[in-house]
């Protein structure tokens, strides 16, 4: 295995995985997501493990971007509000309200359209199915 992916330090586990999309303040490196068990734990200097099995990765290449369902679902319900809004998701306004960068919010917008929640024509998408997630 190569160095790349070794580690070393203090473990911080859970049985929860935890969204790195406001689950985790970046600026103090604490827990922020209170329905989180690690809630204000410092995970600085510690190799935080949890399963990745409820866990979802929005695009291949994009690793250590995994989101809870509830995350994935709030992105989604913000997608289906941006086109009730303005009658289609752009990238760019799907970035601003996310408040990520635009790399990141294409790579969601993909996963959306890869699982078929979205479908995308040109540089638009339009929602397939809103109750996708309630299934």
């Amino acid at each position: 295995m190569s160095d790349r992916w070794r580690s070393s330090g203090c473990v911080l586990a859970s049985s929860m995985p935890l969204s790195l999309w406001g689950g985790l303040d970046p600026a103090s490196g604490r827990v922020i997501d209170r329905h989180h068990p690690l809630f204000g734990e410092f995970v600085g200097d510690r190799v935080l493990s949890f399963p990745m099995a409820a866990a979802r990765a929005p695009a291949p290449g994009s690793q250590g971007s995994f989101y809870l369902d509830d995350a994935v679902r709030e992105m989604a319900a913000i997608a289906w509000a941006l086109e009730k809004e303005r009658g289609a998701v752009r990238a760019t306004a799907f970035r601003d309200r996310i408040g990520t960068g635009c790399k990141l919010a294409i790579q969601i917008l993909e996963f959306f359209d890869r699982v078929g929640f979205t479908r995308r024509i040109g540089d638009e998408r339009w929602i397939r199915r809103a109750d996708f997630w309630d299934a």
